[in-house]
């Protein structure tokens, strides 16, 4: 019914400009074909008719839209179809702006925590309890899924590509404690390697690292992960951290 109510009269022939991905049925007719996910967060179908011959099929977008909640985008300022909401992943339920937007609070501060619960309340995606009443979660592994799947790709084009060619280059570890359920001792289950530069003179974070322990070797491989040779490294006097910077200095010039 909704598809009908979308489309215009006579043939139904969509005026959504989709494209049937098939680059064989360029220039194919299309029209919309009924809707996929839950109510209120619905993805349009389409229906390609080949002009070739071939049989007509399904499809959706190469980056589907759940479907507007509103008539109008307050952004682009234009009226949107229901066919015209946000661009989601084709196996997300949450849209592209509401993962942006969490890790924009995450980088601003937020825990994953707070980011998660505002991100679900947005999104609509708030859980059903027994009674049928929504149910908040404060469980931060959505926004840590987040972070781990897309802050790289993000961060590729503005991570730094060779050590700092001016000012000090400092370096230190930070060890992460997970309590033994059996002995009840805390025991280091990883160590983060961190390395701080400066850039016009305001200090940087130039690069992470996690590593399982702080020998030699893995300093080593921290410190060969990029070019270039800093003029001063700033450190404590662990042995394998100091061995690594002997060793790499010596091969890298500096």
């Amino acid at each position: 019914m909704l598809a009908r109510l979308m489309a215009p009269r006579g043939k139904s022939w969509s005026k959504a400009r989709a494209a049937c991905p098939r680059p064989e049925h360029a220039g194919s007719r299309v029209r919309f074909d009924g809707h996929y996910g839950p109510p209120g967060h619905r993805r349009q179908y389409y229906k390609c008719v080949p002009a070739d011959g071939d049989r007509p099929h399904r499809f959706t977008e190469v980056l589907p839209r759940e479907e507007s909640w509103h008539d109008a985008c307050e952004s682009c300022e234009r009226d949107v179809a229901l066919h015209e909401g946000p661009h989601a992943a084709r196996r997300y339920q949450f849209v592209a702006r509401g993962i942006a937007e969490t890790l924009v609070a995450v980088g601003a501060g937020s825990t994953y925590r707070d980011a998660a619960l505002v991100a679900r309340e947005r999104a609509k995606r708030l859980r059903v309890g027994p009674g049928g009443e929504p149910r908040f979660s404060r469980h931060g592994s959505l926004a840590m899924d987040w972070v781990e799947v897309f802050a790289p790709v993000v961060f590729e084009a503005y991570r730094p590509r060779a050590w700092p060619a001016s000012g000090s280059l400092l370096l230190d570890d930070l060890p992460f404690r997970v309590r033994d359920p059996d002995s009840g001792r805390h025991r280091i289950a990883f160590r983060i390697f961190a390395a701080m530069g400066y850039e016009r003179g305001r200090p940087r974070l130039w690069r992470l690292g996690a590593f399982t322990t702080k020998s030699q070797a893995d300093w080593e491989t921290f410190l060969r992960a990029l070019p270039g040779a800093p003029p001063r490294v700033v450190c404590d006097n662990d042995s394998g951290l100091t061995n690594a910077v002997r060793t790499v200095g010596r091969h890298a010039g500096w």
